[in-house]
């Protein structure tokens, strides 16, 4: 059986916001002829153990896709669906999945797609004066960048390297880094935050 970590809790936390149960399990804890599974849930801060049915959705993202065709097969048997890992939407597809549903409406950032310089500056309309840049269909964090603009300047923070630019170097910038054919970005408005770390 896995173990709860930061981001399956937090998950696990969310989901329940919204009367969603989720639950972790493996292979190994599949009972076939019961057709029930040893479920590990996070109830009131802890770690716990319940049997239940098969779920109607298995997200089996997690182990990169990898089980047996018997659980597979059993799975389907059962009605039960997969979200598979390699049919993964872009950021910007499941901003507006998100959105067409009004139960997650309050809690999305406001997210802009950004396909010409124009779009950029739109977004700072939308958004506010300070936007966090980032492609479109995921990057594990590369290609971040945070962009504020300070009257007729712009404040670019990419990577550990801060950079005050003038409207000239900033096209340039742009031209450079954002103007890039093979990649889609996306701009949403940039929220301070800290870890309990700082």
């Amino acid at each position: 059986m896995p173990n709860i970590n930061g981001i399956d809790a937090t998950m696990m936390y969310i989901a329940n916001q919204f009367d969603v149960e989720l639950f972790l399990f493996s292979e190994n804890d599949v009972d076939y002829e019961a057709k029930t599974i040893n479920g590990l849930f996070l109830e009131k801060g802890k770690q716990s153990t319940r049997t239940v049915s098969i779920p109607p959705l298995i997200d089996n993202g997690i182990a990169g896709g990898i089980c047996t065709k018997k659980f597979r097969k059993f799975i389907r048997e059962q009605g039960s669906r997969f979200v598979q890992p390699f049919m993964k939407p872009s950021k910007s597809r499941t901003y507006s999945l998100f959105l067409k549903g009004e139960r997650f409406k309050d809690i999305l950032i406001p997210t802009v797609d950004i396909k010409s310089y124009d779009e950029i500056e739109a977004a700072f309309e939308q958004c506010g004066n300070s936007l966090i840049l980032k492609s479109a269909s995921g990057s594990l964090g590369k290609s971040v960048t945070r962009l504020t603009k300070k009257g007729g300047s712009y404040e670019i923070v990419d990577g550990n390297v801060k950079s005050l630019l003038s409207h000239e170097e900033y096209t340039e910038f742009y031209k450079s880094r954002i103007d890039d054919k093979k990649r889609l970005y996306i701009a949403q408005r940039c929220i301070n935050s800290r870890t309990k770390d700082g």
